[in-house]
């Protein structure tokens, strides 16, 4: 992404523990509940960017339909960006859907969008 730097990739797990002990080069930051998401969510940091498990609890959550669909496995990846205009402009520049937000990511206690490539990846911008 241009001039975005990787914040982090986002993981949809079945479960956050067992998930996280394939990833011996991580070490744990947090786990919370997030009520938007209906989710379990951990963080673990790399030397150069951090993981986000992300633990669906129901039917309602944003992720649920993914992990039944696909099970475990990687989601999204996330940039770090300066201001929604700058996202807004990456979106337009890049041909991309904006599919979700601006929202409150609690793990984070930032904004976040969410936006789909062409590709249909799903890319999440943090401001």
């Amino acid at each position: 992404m241009n001039n975005f730097p990787l914040h982090h990739v986002g993981y949809v797990v079945e479960d956050i523990a067992r998930y996280a002990n394939n990833f011996p080069c991580c070490e744990y930051v947090r786990t919370i509940y997030d009520p938007l998401q209906d989710a379990d969510l951990a963080i673990y940091s790399l030397p150069n960017a951090l993981i986000e498990f992300i633990q669906p609890k129901s039917e309602s959550s944003f992720t649920y339909r993914f992990r039944k669909n696909f099970g475990s496995g990687l989601h999204q990846i996330c940039y770090e960006a300066s201001s929604l205009q700058d996202i807004n402009k990456a979106i337009e520049k890049n041909k991309m859907i904006k599919i979700r937000g601006p929202m409150k990511a609690v793990l984070f206690d930032r904004d976040v969008v969410f936006a789909m490539t062409r590709e249909k990846a799903l890319i999440e911008f943090i401001f």
